[in-house]
């Protein structure tokens, strides 16, 4: 098959259409499988965060249960209405014990009337055994603790009224804590404050348990943009005080949203959630190398894909044209043979497309040319025979033209001869009358 012939332009033309479209069609999947990569990712990121801070927001929850159902307790009320009898007291310790035995991680319990009084239950562990000591002291200066001061201030959130300290370091336990506190109300008035300390690193663990896809990470920031619970990676990004960075600047009067960052050769996508009891805020670090590398891996496949649809597309290519080719090149062996003037035999083409239609009109028109010259010979014989008749009636014609010339020529001679004979006669005085009137008629 030469570069001419029509099937190598067709196979050319076919294959260059293929490898076209298959690279038009890679291309575009690739731009819209990136995209769509990145808006799932992040989407992904988005909904694991939203699902940790709901469990977070469970957990606060729970924490403010417990604190909650101490402000109903009558003997709280009575303590705070200053009836600080033995027997009362007792029975405010067994209720902020009773308090700390069914909430996880909790550490010690108060009671804070607003007249000085503080009753403080601590518990003890000793041969597998938990008992609570009990400690009772009464001030008459304010009390100042952030638990205490920020209770009364604090407004409800989804059904929560518990205020939530920042974590601290307890001296005691040496390990970081949180306060949840509520204020104790009868008739509307103040009358004191019940807290429970409660062991952070719950709070911490949970945070550093949550997993965004394979190398993200997550850290719980304050409404001011303190880290409660930070990533040694996001340390390496970020050297200075968080409240200050731009990332915080951006997310501070956001409940939620998300970002792209770059830092140095590396570009993170931020993912930023409010959680809405404490007003602390998740935020999910995800690099963009997870997502490059999941691309690379899905533009392999597109790339082996393409391959695949090219050879495939190839292949289909040449099973179609290749039976095409084999017809028309037994069409131009016919037409060959008609050519030398054989219009004795017929072809045969299989199908029903344009080039079957070629080879029955072909052997329609061969049918009607062989009958045409078989009519030319008939009246070629015709006129060659009617062409001898007319050359044999030409020579009689022309014998008979030929004698009578000769005889023509014979009588001539014979007049010529007469004529001089006659003139060596002597003429008669008289010719008979009868002889010149039939000379003269």
């Amino acid at each position: 098959m030469h570069k001419n012939s029509i099937g190598f332009k067709l196979i050319a033309l076919s294959t260059t259409l293929i490898i076209f479209v298959s690279l038009f069609l890679g291309f575009f999947s690739l731009i819209n499988s990136q995209r769509l990569l990145l808006s799932n990712t992040q989407l992904t990121s988005s909904q694991t965060l939203e699902e940790s801070q709901k469990a977070l927001s469970i957990y606060f929850k729970s924490l403010s249960q417990s604190v909650n159902l101490l402000t109903r307790k009558e003997e709280l009320v009575n303590l705070g209405k200053g009836q600080n009898s033995t027997e009362n007291i007792t029975l405010v310790a067994n209720s902020i014990s009773a308090a700390l035995g069914v909430t996880d991680g909790s550490i010690k319990g108060y009671y804070a009337t607003t007249d000085g009084t503080i009753v403080e239950v601590t518990p003890s562990s000793q041969d597998s055994q938990t008992t609570y000591l009990t400690h009772v002291t009464h001030s008459d200066t304010p009390i100042t603790k952030d638990w205490f001061t920020n209770a009364s201030k604090t407004m409800e959130r989804d059904g929560v009224f518990a205020y939530y300290t920042a974590p601290y370091v307890d001296v005691e336990h040496q390990t970081s804590i949180i306060t949840v506190s509520q204020c104790v109300k009868k008739n509307d008035q103040i009358l004191g404050v019940v807290a429970l300390d409660i062991n952070f690193n719950a709070v911490t663990d949970f945070v550093h348990n949550i997993k965004l896809l394979n190398t993200g990470y997550t850290e719980l920031i304050s409404n001011d943009g303190t880290v409660f619970v930070a990533s040694s990676e996001r340390a390496k990004l970020i050297e200075d005080n968080f409240s200050e960075s731009p990332i915080w600047l951006d997310f501070e009067s956001l409940s939620s949203g998300s970002k792209s960052y770059k830092f140095g050769n590396s570009t993170y996508y931020l993912t930023c959630i409010t959680e809405p009891i404490t007003g602390w805020k998740l935020f999910g670090y995800l690099p963009s190398s997870e997502i490059t590398s999941s691309f690379d891996s899905l533009r392999k496949i597109i790339f082996l894909a393409i391959a695949f649809s090219i050879g495939i597309g190839i292949i289909v290519t040449l099973l179609t044209i290749r039976p095409i080719i084999n017809r028309i090149l037994k069409l131009k062996a016919f037409v060959s043979q008609l050519s030398k003037g054989d219009f004795s035999s017929n072809i045969t083409i299989s199908g029903k497309d344009e080039v079957a239609i070629l080879g029955t009109e072909l052997n329609q028109m061969t049918e009607h040319v062989a009958s045409l010259l078989q009519n030319i010979n008939s009246v070629s014989n015709a006129l060659a025979d009617t062409s001898s008749h007319i050359v044999h009636i030409e020579q009689q014609t022309q014998e008979t033209s030929t004698n009578t010339n000769l005889a023509m020529q014979e009588i001539a001679r014979g007049n010529s001869n007469l004529a001089e004979n006659t003139q060596h006669l002597p003429l008669p005085r008289r010719l008979p009358q009868s002889l010149s009137l039939q000379f003269s008629l």
